[in-house]
């Protein structure tokens, strides 16, 4: 269930990118050719009346019919085409309609082709006006009215076109990008993946070991019930049962707990690992095993003084439980480094990362007593102060090798 409401999140996040990206495209897109449609048209029209007032002063004294010549064009009012104008000619000269004061038109010089029909009716003295994709001023020369006309090269038509091609590319793209926002979403929410995961297979875990004391304790007060005796051993197996529950309670609250504390102190790191062997002088009796402390030199470490209690009291631990009666547990604190040896069970190759996860049993310590916390707080309080920790097999001693 929650596999699939995270596929369909990761899908709704994903359109939800791509629409956002859509969008955001659009906006860019509007304002791009927006702003080219006002600069294109701006220069136009500067150059168009910088021509004009240039042409304009020239035709003042040198307009005549006899250095224009006639051909055909169809206008509203007759039908005449003018060929371009000789004297004044080129990509940069605006069209040209010369007519008398009745609106005949006498002459004109025409470059650009033209596919409607011109209105000039209504068109005042010295103004500048825009009729559709045309610029149009008009100058009074004496009995003569000249018509100075331009196409803009970069009309609504065009900003239209341009925007749709966009816009139809966007769609195409949107399709990419839907994959692209899809990847992006699936590796950001990979951790959220991950934790989910986890939490499934803590709550299993945690099921499983507080059931397990639970039975026992179920059983033997059921056995209590029923023989209505008391059995001094059923008891304190019940009480030891109970014991467990308070220890798994206490560890998981301890791994809850722990987050990064700005409570740091120097740590004189040969004393405080005396003091934790201290601790465990007991364990260690019982089991008969030989410790050596070897290269320790005085390191000081900065760090919360609780936390490396349970770091390194929790690598002592693990070090005497899976043990041998009397087997060794090497010592070794050199420069920036802590190495701890111990004989015993030697972990697998493939289970060097897997011991540091939650509730995780090796083959060898599934019967042992613990909950397969220890090493997963090891682990928590390393990523907090990035120290490094490595395992190894070495000379049949597992070794835990700790960069500070």
């Amino acid at each position: 269930m929650e596999k699939t409401n995270l596929y369909n999140t990761k899908k709704s996040l994903s359109i939800l990118f791509v629409f956002i990206v859509f969008i955001i495209a659009i906006i860019l897109e509007l304002t791009f050719f927006g702003v080219k449609y006002i600069n294109i048209n701006s220069l136009e029209k500067k150059d168009f009346l910088n021509n004009v007032f240039s042409i304009s002063k020239n035709m003042e004294k040198n307009i005549s019919k006899n250095n224009l010549e006639l051909n055909f064009f169809k206008f509203s009012n007759n039908e005449k085409r003018f060929q371009k104008f000789k004297l004044i000619g080129g990509p940069q000269i605006p069209n040209i309609i010369i007519t008398d004061k009745l609106g005949n038109i006498i002459s004109g010089n025409i470059w650009e082709k033209i596919d409607k029909e011109i209105s000039f009716n209504g068109i005042e003295n010295d103004r500048l006006i825009k009729k559709g994709d045309l610029l149009i001023f008009k100058v009074d020369l004496n009995d003569k009215d000249v018509y100075f006309f331009k196409k803009l090269s970069y009309t609504y038509l065009n900003f239209f076109t341009d925007l749709i091609f966009f816009i139809f590319l966007n769609i195409i793209f949107a399709i990419g990008i839907y994959f692209i926002g899809y990847i992006f979403v699936s590796k950001n929410l990979k951790p959220l993946e991950d934790i989910l995961d986890d939490l499934k297979s803590f709550i299993h875990n945690a099921n499983h070991e507080l059931k397990t004391p639970l039975s026992v304790i179920n059983s033997n007060l059921g056995l209590l019930k029923t023989t209505k005796n008391y059995e001094e051993d059923l008891v304190l197996d019940s009480i030891k049962e109970v014991n467990k529950l308070g220890n798994l309670l206490d560890e998981l609250s301890s791994l809850s707990n722990i987050t990064i504390s700005k409570e740091k102190v120097e740590l004189n790191l040969s004393n405080k690992i005396n003091d934790i062997l201290k601790e465990y002088d007991n364990d260690i009796k019982i089991k008969n095993l030989k410790v050596n402390l070897s290269k320790i030199d005085n390191i000081i470490l900065n760090s919360n003084k609780y936390y490396f209690y349970i770091f390194f009291s929790n690598l002592l631990k693990n070090a005497i439980k899976y043990n041998f009666k009397n087997g060794e547990i090497d010592i070794i604190l050199q420069k920036n480094t802590l190495i701890i040896k111990n004989t015993g069970e030697l972990i697998k190759e493939n289970e060097y990362f897997k011991i540091f996860d939650r509730f995780y049993k090796g083959d060898n310590s599934r019967n042992s007593e613990g909950f397969g916390i220890g090493l997963s707080l090891v682990s928590k309080i390393a990523n907090i102060y990035n120290w490094q920790v490595e395992v190894k097999v070495i000379e049949n001693k597992n070794i835990f090798i700790i960069n500070f």
